[in-house]
């Protein structure tokens, strides 16, 4: 069976099958979950209108709760009654829940410097489980930063990072690709930023 995209893993009926395809719109890369069905004249497998494209977010909270809740909805297909269901759509929406909330925690980081010539004056590396904040050593607020670092007290400084730290975290939490107006995308911005840097600020000193 032949596709159109070597980007294509195809499963389930030849006939009717599942392909998942890596793809990107607009610079953002999407994971497209589709039922597709076989063109007897081309030879190929084509997309049918039932499916969904996701976003790097929404694909990241939809594979964790199905994996979360995977007893519960194995166990409704094989009892198929409305008591199974009810549960398993509790268990879903309960993970979904978690695992959204899961994104605005605090997790552990570490800082860095590098010198670049840039206007940024910090970036964020993903380490797996903690993040790293690198900063510019050439940006003129490096210098400042490095004094508050240099005393006793050192709050001012770890404040500082954990602002950053959370900056970054409600930014990645926004959908790539997705289009907001300016308005919008500033007020989508500073909601999770305020909710994310309020578990930050608990750790401060600690972490």
């Amino acid at each position: 069976m032949k596709t159109n995209s070597e980007k294509q893993v195809v499963m389930g009926n030849k006939k009717y099958p599942i392909v998942i395809s890596l793809s990107e719109y607009k610079g953002s890369p999407l994971v497209d979950i589709r039922k597709y069905y076989f063109d007897k004249k081309s030879e190929e497998i084509k997309p049918s209108k039932k499916g969904i494209a996701l976003q790097k977010n929404s694909f990241n909270l939809l594979a964790q709760t199905l994996i979360d809740s995977s007893p519960e909805i194995k166990k409704w297909f094989e009892e198929k009654n409305e008591y199974s269901a009810k549960k398993a759509t509790q268990t879903l929406q309960v993970r979904a829940d978690a695992v959204e909330e899961n994104r605005r925690q605090a997790q552990n980081f570490e800082t860095d410097k590098e010198g670049w010539q840039a206007p940024n004056f910090f970036d964020v590396e993903s380490l797996g489980g903690s993040d790293k904040i690198v900063y510019n050593t050439k940006h003129s607020m490096y210098e400042l930063l490095n004094q508050l670092s240099q005393g006793d007290d050192k709050s001012a400084s770890d404040l500082i990072n954990v602002i950053l730290m959370s900056y970054k975290k409600a930014k990645d939490i926004l959908d790539d690709g997705e289009e907001y107006s300016a308005d919008e995308l500033f007020k989508y911005l500073e909601f999770e930023w305020g909710l994310i840097l309020s578990n930050y600020i608990k750790t401060v000193g600690k972490i």
